[in-house]
């Protein structure tokens, strides 16, 4: 019954949403992903030759990427949402900002959470 309520679910939010389809390239540092988003130019990522599908929906401030729920999120329109997931050894963060994305899932430590242990991606 989950698994069709889920269908159910997943077939409205695609039935009354725009999608995007953006190649997606891993950063080397967190500062590359945001840099790489706010210029348009993957400057410190490497193709990774993979795509993101990305599936909003406005007024039920829901993102669908590559066929996943996200948690969490704030949408202003189908070009500019967040999402964050705050787990006990990572924080997961997604932002479209633009039409252009990121994603840092920042690996949790006591002494030095700046750092650049994590993973950190961009879509153009």
């Amino acid at each position: 019954m989950k698994n069709i309520i889920f269908s159910f679910m997943c077939f409205l939010l695609i039935s009354c949403s725009d999608n995007t389809l953006l190649d997606v390239y891993k950063c080397s540092t967190k500062s590359n992903a945001q840099l790489c988003a706010a210029t348009g130019k993957p400057q410190g990522c490497l193709s990774n030759g993979k795509t993101a599908n990305f599936i909003v929906n406005i007024d039920r401030s829901e993102v669908l990427i590559n066929g996943n729920l996200q948690k969490n999120c704030k949408v202003v329109d189908k070009k500019n949402w967040s999402c964050e997931v705050i787990y006990p050894s990572s924080i997961f963060n997604q932002f479209m900002k633009n039409e252009k994305w990121f994603s840092i899932q920042d690996i949790r430590n006591n002494e030095n959470r700046n750092d650049d242990s994590g993973s950190y991606y961009c879509g153009l």
